[in-house]
């Protein structure tokens, strides 16, 4: 009796061997071949986004005969599955079931910007920062609350001594006060790094601040410049807890969908 050659049918789900917070090791089994020896497979991601709204395409990531695969560039706390299709002298056959949904590990934070000058009135220093996601972060925690940020300032003083860093502070909101001591210095700088769960981001780029004197007219003048810093301290700090409130929304969202609807072609 002659066998009817045709293209492959769809492989199993791939096994997830194990991850971390930025890559994945995956394996599978060969498909049946269906009369035709099978040349090669695609594996194929899908990725659910920076918001839970976001569920991405299946992308294809390599095309090859190995039974295996380390996928390397992942987000850290992000919900990844794959899926395979093989090819054979007939061609390409249909995809197979996705694998289980995981999400990576969390990571270090995501390195804040270089601080700034907010506020200066001839005694207090007010420096802030902002704290964006990079493009290799799933959001400025990568998954893992901020505990704090540290702060470091190195001087030029009057002498032209040049300092070493040394920590200032460190702080829960995106801004510090330093109490500058006399004879002041001519110039500083300071730089930034955030605090989680798994470490320490890299520090932010330096900021340069040259300070002096106030005179008494310009010292009249900081009295409505340190209430427009207090709004703006307000602002800082109102928006923090509201990116905090809307990280733990999209991660319990992310859990319902992943128990639920993601998961269904897994229950048949």
């Amino acid at each position: 009796m002659a066998t009817t050659s045709r293209s492959p049918n769809g492989p199993l789900p791939p096994v997830i061997n194990s991850f971390g917070n930025r890559s994945a090791n995956l394996k599978w089994v060969p498909a049946r071949q269906n009369g035709a020896d099978i040349d090669m497979y695609e594996l194929q991601r899908m990725t659910i986004g920076r918001t839970w709204e976001s569920l991405g395409e299946w992308t294809v990531l390599m095309r090859d005969d190995c039974l295996a695969f380390n996928s390397e560039d992942l987000l850290p706390a992000t919900n990844y599955s794959y899926r395979l299709r093989a090819h054979n002298a007939w061609g390409w056959g249909s995809p197979g079931e996705n694998s289980i949904w995981f999400q990576t590990e969390p990571a270090c934070p995501s390195v804040p910007t270089m601080p700034v000058e907010i506020f200066w009135d001839g005694s207090t220093l007010t420096m802030g920062w902002k704290h964006p996601a990079g493009p290799t972060d799933s959001s400025h925690d990568n998954g893992s609350a901020i505990t704090f940020y540290e702060v470091e300032r190195k001087e030029i003083s009057v002498d032209q001594t040049r300092t070493e860093w040394e920590v200032i502070d460190r702080v829960k909101e995106r801004f510090v006060d330093f109490k500058e001591a006399e004879p002041l210095a001519l110039e500083r700088w300071f730089r930034v790094r955030a605090k989680n769960a798994c470490g320490y981001s890299e520090w932010s780029d330096a900021g340069h601040v040259v300070l002096r004197r106030l005179t008494e007219a310009e010292k009249k003048d900081t009295r409505s410049k340190k209430k427009r810093t207090a709004s703006i301290k307000e602002v800082m700090s109102t928006q923090e807890q509201k990116n905090k409130v809307k990280q733990k929304l999209k991660r319990a969202t992310m859990k319902i969908m992943l128990g639920n609807k993601l998961l269904g072609g897994k229950r048949r």
